[in-house]
C-alpha cells in the first residue's frame, strides 16, 4: 500500500493491512510530476536522483509523466540500476 502524500498513521496501517495489504510502500525519490509548472528537465533531473534500492515515486496522471519517463528510465540503466518489483525490491516481505 502506498499512501496518497506518504499520509498514514497506525489506524490506517491496520486499516489496510486488514484489506490485504500487510506492507506500507514509501518512496525517496519523486520526479515533482504533480507540481504545477515542473518541467521536463527538472522533472528528469528530480526523477534520476534515486539510488540502490531506491523507489522513485511517479503518477500516471500528469501530462508531463509519459513525457519524461523514456529519459528517467535509460538514465538508471546507463547507471546499471535494474528495475525490480516491490517484493523482489523488500526480499519478498511485502504482501502485493
Amino acid at each position: 500500500f502506498r499512501p496518497p502524500y506518504g499520509s498514514h498513521d497506525a489506524r490506517i496501517d491496520a486499516a489496510v493491512a486488514a484489506r490485504g495489504y500487510p506492507t506500507v510502500v514509501m518512496w525517496d525519490t519523486s520526479n515533482g510530476d504533480t507540481k504545477k509548472g515542473v518541467t521536463t528537465k527538472a522533472s528528469v533531473a528530480a526523477g534520476t536522483k534515486g539510488a540502490n534500492g531506491s523507489i522513485v515515486l511517479l503518477h500516471a496522471g500528469p501530462d508531463i509523466t509519459p513525457r519524461v519517463l523514456g529519459a528517467i528510465i535509460a538514465s538508471y540503466r546507463a547507471r546499471g540500476f535494474e528495475f525490480v518489483t516491490i517484493p523482489e525490491l523488500l526480499g519478498g516481505q511485502a504482501g502485493v
